[in-house]
């Protein structure tokens, strides 16, 4: 699971190493535990030296389409297990704002898997092709979180949906090998 993280940050910044500078924005989303935002920005901050910061909790709101707009690639550390995510527009609804900004080309870094809990509050959940999670960030089946809802189990798979790019990694599903973690998320 390393060397697939590794090769996906590789794979994202070999994308926007051709360009001279890139412009990121990392939203801070996680209400229940921000020193975890704070240390994942400052990590990524040397790798991204023209990075902001937008700390939604703080804001009380996602960013606008004007600010989004100004840069090349968007990192939203959504954490895990949180409620009222600005990812969501804080009312569990699809943010008009971040799909505007996809629609019109820009890229998403999400992470954290409690933008899933605080939405669809429990697995499984089958998504629609008109579905913003199967849309724009390729998840076609989202079967089991943590232990809370797996049966002590760990997490097995989250599918994806066949136009998803991670499919040029040959990946078919995600499967999680032995010993899980226990809150993988």
């Amino acid at each position: 699971m390393k060397k697939q993280i590794y090769l996906f940050l590789f794979l994202v910044f070999a994308a926007f190493g051709s360009q001279a500078q890139m412009t990121s924005l990392f939203v801070a989303d996680d209400s229940e535990n921000p020193s975890g935002s704070n240390l994942i920005y400052q990590r990524l901050n040397p790798l991204l030296p023209s990075m902001e910061i937008f700390n939604a909790v703080d804001s009380a709101r996602s960013p606008d389409t004007s600010e989004l707009k100004k840069y090349d690639l968007v990192i939203w550390y959504s954490g895990s297990d949180n409620d009222g995510l600005y990812f969501w527009n804080g009312n569990k609804a699809s943010n008009p704002n971040l799909i505007a900004y996809l629609e019109k080309g820009g890229n998403l870094w999400l992470m954290g898997s409690g933008f899933l809990n605080d939405r669809y509050l429990s697995a499984p959940v089958v998504f629609d092709p008109v579905m913003f999670v199967w849309k724009y960030l390729g998840i076609k089946t989202w079967f089991l979180e943590t232990y809370t809802d797996d049966g002590g189990s760990g997490v097995p798979q989250l599918d994806k949906t066949d136009d998803n790019p991670l499919n040029t990694l040959t990946l078919e599903t995600v499967n999680w090998k032995n010993p899980p973690e226990p809150y993988v998320d």
